[in-house]
């Protein structure tokens, strides 16, 4: 419920933003935030399918960050 909250809200894509930041850690935090939207259940619907698509490309394109701590992060979320 709370994850659909922050769906509307276009958090995810607020979090994107994040991915670009100076501070390694920032990335971090905002990678595992992204990884909280990620859901395994069975009967969802096309548009959760779509948001978790989107967000685990996001998360994948971190996996080549010059910050190891920030591929270790990703690499914990997927």
């Amino acid at each position: 419920m709370a994850k659909w909250a922050g769906v509307r809200d276009n958090a995810h894509e607020k979090l994107y933003k994040l991915l670009a930041d100076d501070v390694p850690e920032v990335r971090c935090a905002a990678l595992f935030a992204l990884g909280t939207f990620i859901n395994q259940s069975e009967g969802r619907t096309e548009h959760a399918t779509n948001v978790d698509h989107a967000v685990g490309m996001q998360i994948c394109n971190m996996s080549i960050d010059p910050s190891p701590m920030v591929r270790e992060v990703c690499l914990i979320v997927s």
